[in-house]
């Protein structure tokens, strides 16, 4: 474009300025009637809107691509209240606030070792350009609009009453910049000392610009005619006035506390101000200071200048609340920016796991695919919220010393989120730190939860309701003893000698570990300093990953079909390893295969551990003596032969007599077992409690580890005699309608499909 729009007057008042005809032409400044701003900007409202329009591109383009944001235009005739211009500066009503550059600096926003200066006016924006063009400086100018033109409508929210309002806040430009460490100088106008509104507007931008982790300084314009910005400086003074003022601008601490000691100066010698302006002013000014014997001392003066007025206490309140409110603002902005630097973060799935399986391998002795399954679960500890249910991790050892505590303390809790380790927890804080924290709770030492102790029950309780989301539990509080609801739903880690039982086993992804030998096992090191050192990029890029699949996660696991996507995991394993196959398949097919191939392993040892659990035991040992017995119905008194001849039940007859009496005893501690299933066969007779044959194998089987039942195997359908065998005759009248027999070769597993997802029963006689 060329400038014949903009009049001789114009071009006179930007030459003063020292802004060239090139810089105006590329910037696209020109001049437009009341009808042309209507018409192409928008701009609406009474008097004469005519002008010079300020376009606002953006940032990152160039050339024909530039994209046009807003357009501002300084009006020549704005409307006068009390003496002052009143919008002066006008855009279209429905545009949103933006920065303004002066130019495309693409290539500048994320260079971190170019300098930025924060002007009120575009003309000081062009102005501060020009200069630096000039002298051959490599500044970013960055023009606000107005001191506070770096906060707007940034989009909207529900209101109270279901309305939609305007949401307030820093402009989303700000987000287009590196901050970490780059030096940044806010140069507003020469009322920046004087208007209060000016300084405040100039000290919160200079807070936002810190908690982003830039190195601020503030410049201060020299009062003198004619200089109200920077642009006026400029003219007034030549190009060494704004070398100079970069040069001597202030750190903002220094500058802080400069500002409050005027303001203390203020109220000490000016009754005014000490009567009638609002002391919120001198609050803000006094909490800008981060010293904390200083602002003591400058409370004590800001009081004393108050005197009856305002306490020492109260100033204090005040000022601590609103350093307070800065440093949760500032800690949520600085969250909000590690999280879209995460967001930005390229994680691949595969290569992550990978390093976390590596992570472990390589600092532990793990039975094979152990390294595999820490990865996953670590993982799942950062997004376990998309799901229903979370598995727990059990570390179990014959003896000690076989590294739990190593996984647990140094390991998991390296690259775990939020991990809380713990070892002697009572209730009352496991269900607290749970809630306030959301931790991926590490216990150590879990022989306790394994207890008869009131106190082993009472944390059992906790734990079993954390496995699924919306898991609560309910405890008073206070003198009036109010009843309050706590959220448990939480990922756990158990270490254990000698392992879990009964539910908690039944939640748990089960490692068994032993000693490391002695030859042969080079492990890298678990020192603390050594293991975080690795951990640092592993926790960065488990975060970006949970910011960036969340979504992906939770659509997949909506979207599963009725049977799931792996319909040969069922009931409680279906809940367990759900989550981590979902990331799996996130990650590939070959991610989802290998991982399939280990949890096959897994399963097959966990079936293995709950078997011997003696209350699982004693089930399988009543299964294996109905079946053995041919009749369609049984009592209780026809089992205790058979039962009595396995371990299971030693410990239960072990004080029974073996007279008559002591066979009646057995027979009522059977039958007590048996009431526990609800057979709908059971009946009164005169020889005892019947149940019939057929219902009580399918009712036992039900309740037992699926793999466990393998130990049913058969080897034909008929013997060498012609005859079905009797374990496969036993199969065929337990299973109709609930197991689902599967020949492989010469054996057939009897898997469990009543759909109940809570695995076998857990009893006690």
């Amino acid at each position: 474009m060329s400038t014949s729009k903009l009049t001789s007057a114009d071009l006179e008042m930007f030459s003063r300025l020292r802004i060239p005809v090139e810089l105006l032409i590329q910037a696209s400044i020109e001049r437009v009637t009341d009808r042309e701003a209507r018409e192409r900007f928008g701009i609406v409202g009474h008097g004469d809107m005519s002008g010079i329009a300020i376009p606002y591109y953006a940032p990152n383009g160039n050339g024909h691509t530039k994209q046009l944001w807003t357009t501002r235009v300084r009006r020549d005739r704005p409307e006068v209240e009390n003496g002052k211009p009143r919008a002066k500066y006008i855009s279209p009503s429905n545009d949103r606030k933006h920065l303004y550059f002066v130019l495309s600096c693409s290539e500048l926003l994320r260079d971190k070792s170019t300098g930025v200066i924060f002007v009120e006016a575009e003309k000081s924006a062009l102005a501060i350009a020009a200069w630096a063009e000039r002298l051959g400086r490599k500044i970013l100018p960055v023009g606000l609009g107005g001191c506070w033109g770096w906060k707007g409508r940034i989009g909207q929210v529900d209101g109270p009453n279901g309305e939609r309002l305007d949401e307030k806040g820093v402009l989303p430009d700000f987000d287009l910049m590196a901050w970490q460490d780059r030096d940044v100088v806010i140069l507003f106008d020469s009322n920046a000392n004087t208007n209060f509104a000016v300084r405040r507007a100039r000290l919160e931008l200079a807070q936002e610009l810190m908690s982003r982790g830039a190195q601020v300084r503030l410049g201060d314009l020299p009062v003198i005619d004619k200089v109200n910005g920077p642009d006026d400086l400029l003219a007034e003074c030549g190009d060494w006035s704004i070398s100079s003022l970069l040069e001597t601008a202030g750190a903002f601490a220094d500058v802080a506390v400069a500002q409050a000691e005027a303001a203390v100066n203020e109220l000490e010698t000016n009754a005014e101000t000490r009567l009638h302006s609002d002391p919120k002013n001198t609050f803000m000014v006094l909490a800008a200071v981060d010293d904390r014997e200083q602002r003591e001392l400058l409370i004590g003066r800001a009081a004393k200048a108050f005197g009856r007025l305002l306490s020492k206490g109260l100033i204090r309140n005040a000022i601590e609340k609103l350093r307070q409110d800065r440093s949760e603002a500032c800690e949520k902005l600085a969250n909000k920016s590690r999280q879209s630097s995460l967001r930005n973060l390229k994680v691949v799935p595969a290569d992550l796991l990978m390093e976390l399986e590596s992570f472990f391998t390589e600092r532990a002795y793990l039975p094979d695919g152990a390294g595999l399954i820490l990865a996953y679960w670590s993982m799942n500890t950062w997004t376990y919220e998309c799901f229903d249910t979370v598995p727990f991790l059990e570390l179990e050892s014959a003896v000690p010393g076989c590294g739990k505590t190593t996984v647990l303390e140094r390991l998991l809790a390296a690259v775990c989120a939020r991990a809380e380790m713990t070892m002697d927890m009572t209730e009352a804080t496991f269900f607290r730190i749970i809630d306030k924290l959301r931790p991926t709770l590490l216990v150590d030492e879990a022989e306790l939860l394994d207890g008869r102790s009131e106190k082993a029950q009472a944390m059992r309780a906790i734990a079993h309701a954390g496995y699924k989301k919306g898991g609560r539990v309910a405890r008073c509080e206070g003198d009036e003893h109010d009843v309050r609801w706590f959220d448990v739903f939480c990922p756990q880690a158990y270490a254990v000698i000698g392992g879990l039982s009964g539910a908690l086993l039944d939640r748990s992804i089960t490692i068994h570990m032993e000693r490391a030998p002695r030859k042969g096992n080079h492990r890298k090191s678990t020192k603390l300093k050594a293991v975080t050192r690795t951990a640092g990029p592993l926790r960065k890029k488990l975060e970006a990953y949970s910011l960036q699949v969340a979504d992906a996660l939770v659509e997949v696991y909506d979207s599963a079909p009725e049977q799931g996507y792996w319909p040969d995991i069922r009931d409680r394993e279906a809940e367990i390893w759900e989550p981590l196959l979902l990331h799996a398949r996130l990650a590939g097919r070959e991610a989802e295969a290998r991982l399939l191939e280990v949890i096959g392993k897994f399963l097959r040892r966990k079936a293995a551990i709950q078997e011997d659990d003696w209350r699982v035991a004693q089930v399988f040992a009543l299964l294996q003596a109905i079946t053995a017995h041919t009749p369609d119905t049984f009592t209780p008194a026809d089992l205790v032969d058979a039962v009595s001849k396995s371990e299971a039940w030693a410990k239960t007859f072990a004080n029974y007599r073996s007279d008559d009496d002591g066979k009646k005893a057995k027979a009522a501690a059977i039958g007590r077992a048996l009431a526990k299933f609800r057979m709908e066969s059971r009946k009164h007779t005169r020889n005892g409690i019947t149940y019939r044959r057929d219902e009580a194998i399918s009712k036992l089987s039900a309740h037992l580890p699926p793999e466990s039942l393998t130990s049913f195997t058969f080897s034909h359908e008929k013997s060498s005699t012609g005859e079905v065998t009797e374990n496969k005759a036993a199969a065929e009248a337990g299973g109709r309608g609930e197991r689902d027999a599967r020949r492989s070769g010469h054996e057939m597993k009897i898997k469990n499909q009543n759909g109940a997802a809570g695995g076998w029963l857990e009893f006690e006689i």
